[in-house]
């Protein structure tokens, strides 16, 4: 498939904003209201920001309102209804967090649930998809809510941080223990990578699923099959789209530098953490930008790497 960068930014910013907002909700009542209205805040842009820009994809952005219309049948129609109930939800808990309202708690594990509901929804859309096989496998919603809880985790780090440096003491308060967050933050980077791992060893082995060229003509039982002629001379809208390619050697090169930035460079710096504030913060920024960067290459060969059975047709 073709790797539009709408879609690479979509999927990683929604879900690193939906996975902070999970976070959030789950540790509302565990740290001062400022923190988590600062966490929701930013939770709130990422998602937003992640949104708008799956709508660059769409070919009459216009028409992104009739994407409502169809939650009955269409994974995205919930995605569409969801995302924007959750974002309410999280300005919700910012609203009762700053004042210490005693539905805090509650809200914020309505949120949590709603926003891993979101993620989810978000997956299904490719899950879904019994044409590309590498998708259409439970491993792809496992791999989609782990880099959001984890992208969401290493935000959330910094915002504690952060909020100690430019609150005040008294508002910048995380009922946590250093030595839990720390070991939470060792275990989620490698837990997501393992997700990785198991979808790219299921997209390896089942490239075009159980179709084949002999399975689609039933001349399996003569041998080996080819097409005479090719379809056609020229591009079309399915070779460019469907049939977006890339030689193996180099989608390894990225896999491995993917592996590099997602989960050696945050589970090295969250085995060795600055001194101070300061350098805990610069630490925690520095997993942040190596964890994504990690993501958005890996989620670049989500797409790039999965094929559509129809181009089976266009094989030589």
């Amino acid at each position: 498939m073709h790797p539009a960068l709408s879609l690479i930014l979509f999927t990683t910013l929604s879900g690193a904003g939906f996975g902070l907002c999970f976070w959030t909700g789950v540790l509302a009542t565990r740290q001062e209201g400022w923190v988590t209205a600062s966490a929701g805040l930013v939770a709130i842009i990422l998602s937003t920001t992640g949104l708008l820009c799956s709508v660059f994809h769409l070919r009459q952005p216009t028409r992104a309102w009739r994407s409502f219309s169809q939650w009955r049948s269409s994974w995205l129609s919930r995605e569409a209804l969801l995302a924007p109930v959750a974002l309410i939800l999280v300005l919700a808990l910012v609203l009762a967090a700053v004042q210490d309202s005693h539905v805090t708690g509650v809200l914020g594990w309505i949120t949590a649930l709603l926003a891993i509901a979101t993620v989810l929804a978000t997956s299904m859309i490719y899950t879904q998809l019994r044409a590309i096989a590498a998708w259409n496998s439970w491993r792809t919603p496992l791999l989609f809510v782990a880099f959001s809880m984890s992208s969401g985790y290493y935000l959330m780090l910094f915002v504690w941080n952060l909020s100690v440096i430019v609150l005040p003491t008294d508002r910048a308060q995380v009922n946590i223990p250093v030595e839990q967050a720390a070991l939470l933050a060792a275990i989620l980077a490698p837990a997501a990578q393992l997700a990785q791992f198991v979808w790219w060893h299921y997209r390896d082995a089942f490239r075009y699923g159980m179709s084949s060229t002999e399975s689609a003509t039933g001349l399996g039982g003569l041998g080996s099959v080819r097409m005479l002629e090719p379809p056609h001379t020229g591009a079309s809208y399915l070779t460019s789209e469907m049939g977006y390619t890339i030689a193996r050697r180099h989608a390894l090169k990225l896999r491995w530098i993917s592996v590099f930035f997602c989960t050696a460079i945050p589970l090295s710096i969250c085995l060795w953490l600055g001194e101070g504030i300061v350098g805990a913060t610069l630490s925690s920024l520095m997993i942040v930008v190596a964890h994504v960067t990690g993501i958005i290459i890996a989620r670049w060969l989500f797409f790039a790497e999965s094929r559509h059975t129809v181009m089976l047709y266009y094989r030589s």
